[in-house]
């Protein structure tokens, strides 16, 4: 179904869009007879002036006046504006016929009914009123007869309210501190448990630190120790080392003597045996 007030927005001119506008609920509902038939003659006008090229959809700026000008007259039908007012005389009533009277002077008998009530026949009495509802009544009656009574009446009503509110603002504040004390003691409480729950964790962090710590001396301390091991073991070795070395030089040394000595004694018997040919 197409959007007839978009296209009436897209094609029409401000006046003739007005003049439409005015064609559609509720704005044609608060219009008065006059400016009705105003209307209905702006928008003929305003059809008659129009242009007729339709555009995709086949529809044109004067078919849109002349469904706004429909609206318009369907309007003035409706209130039936098409027939003169005329004024309407007030009703009057007929007078009334004297009733006849029987001759002998009396009223006709009237028939009687039959009882058209379902079973049971007995019809339900009424409640009792309540109890209080004979005070109320009898406070009512006083209240009237004495204006001070009702005076009284309606201070003691002020003040009963006024007391009520007192005694509303009483059980607020009363409430509000309350909640103002629980969560004071509730903060606390957060409080002291984050402060334990940051003390534990300092106390594993310190913990562990430490143990970290012991053992990190630990090593150190043992490569230390394994280094002066090993340092140890290579000064005996190489003691080892020089005192052979030593023993060696010595063996030499002895052997070189005992060399030197040999050869000497073979000397002094060389000179003995040549002394002795001579």
């Amino acid at each position: 179904m197409p959007n007839y007030a978009k296209q009436e927005r897209e094609m029409l001119s401000p006046e003739e869009l007005a003049l439409a506008e005015q064609s559609r609920q509720p704005q044609l509902r608060q219009l008065s007879a006059t400016k009705l038939k105003q209307l209905i003659a702006a928008l003929g006008k305003a059809r008659d002036a129009a242009s007729t090229d339709e555009d995709a959809q086949g529809t044109s700026p004067a078919s849109l006046l002349r469904a706004a000008l429909r609206r318009a007259e369907a309007e003035r039908r409706k209130r039936g504006s098409d027939a003169p007012m005329r004024p309407v005389a007030p009703a009057t009533r007929p007078p009334k016929a004297p009733r006849a009277r029987p001759v002998n002077g009396r009223k006709p008998a009237t028939p009687r009914k039959t009882d058209q009530r379902t079973e049971p026949h007995r019809v339900a009495r009424p409640a009792p009123p309540p109890a209080d509802a004979g005070q109320d009544t009898d406070t009512r009656n006083e209240a009237m007869q004495n204006p001070d009574a009702e005076k009284q009446a309606r201070q003691s009503a002020r003040k009963a309210e006024k007391d009520a509110a007192k005694e509303a603002e009483k059980n607020i504040a009363r409430e509000a501190r309350r909640a103002e004390r629980q969560a004071a003691k509730q903060a606390e409480k957060d409080a002291a448990r984050e402060e334990r729950r940051a003390a534990r964790k300092a106390a594993n962090t310190a913990a562990r630190k430490a143990s970290k710590d012991a053992g990190k001396a630990e090593r150190k301390a043992a490569r230390k120790a394994e280094k002066k091991s090993r340092s140890a073991e290579d000064l005996a070795a190489e003691a080892r080392t020089l005192a052979e070395a030593a023993e060696a030089k010595a063996a030499e040394a002895l052997a070189a003597a005992a060399a030197l000595i040999e050869g000497a004694g073979g000397g002094k018997k060389a000179k003995k045996k040549k002394k002795k040919t001579d």
